[in-house]
């Protein structure tokens, strides 16, 4: 049998951060530390054979991650995870979801987006306007001076003088 070892970035020591979603419950042998499947468990083999023992080929650079997943010797324990369909409402944004689609999971306060869930209220620097006191991501200090221009900023903002702030102006 082959089998294709996947891994984060480019070093072979790192496991794979996440399982893709090909629209269907699938499993993979993985770590027993692997956090991003639906669920897991192993398979254990009892191999009574004339040698009783069980040994694979593997890269040297990726022998120690595939033995985190499938062991070598007497009998062999293969860890694995199932992968779910993504489902909107799991509190995490991945795979095919937006703001958009799922709101839920994708909806995040401060990303320079108003979503679907946000108001000026629960999330002023997305949803606010010039005036409400806080500086959102599309004003600056000149387009709105009442929530932007602040003493101690490093600017002399358009309402500032070295009288009022001569940390900024002096």
């Amino acid at each position: 049998m082959f089998f294709c070892l996947f891994h984060g970035g480019g070093n072979a020591s790192t496991p794979a951060p996440s399982l893709p979603d090909l629209g269907f419950e699938y499993g993979v042998f993985a770590a027993q530390s692997f956090t991003f499947g639906t669920a897991k468990g192993q398979i254990f083999t009892d191999d009574e054979d004339t040698r009783n023992t069980n040994s694979y080929s593997v890269w040297s650079e990726y022998r120690h991650l595939a033995l985190t997943m499938v062991s070598e010797g007497e009998n062999t324990y293969m860890h694995v995870a199932r992968a779910g369909a993504i489902s909107c409402g799991d509190n995490v944004c991945n795979g095919f979801e937006s703001e958009l689609t799922c709101p839920a999971d994708c909806t995040r306060c401060g990303d320079a987006s108003c979503g679907p869930l946000e108001n000026p209220t629960s999330c002023p620097y997305d949803c606010g306007s010039c005036g409400d006191g806080v500086c959102g991501y599309n004003e600056e200090i000149f387009s709105c001076p009442a929530d932007c221009d602040i003493c101690g900023n490093g600017i002399c903002g358009p309402t500032e003088t070295p009288y009022d702030c001569s940390a900024d102006c002096g």
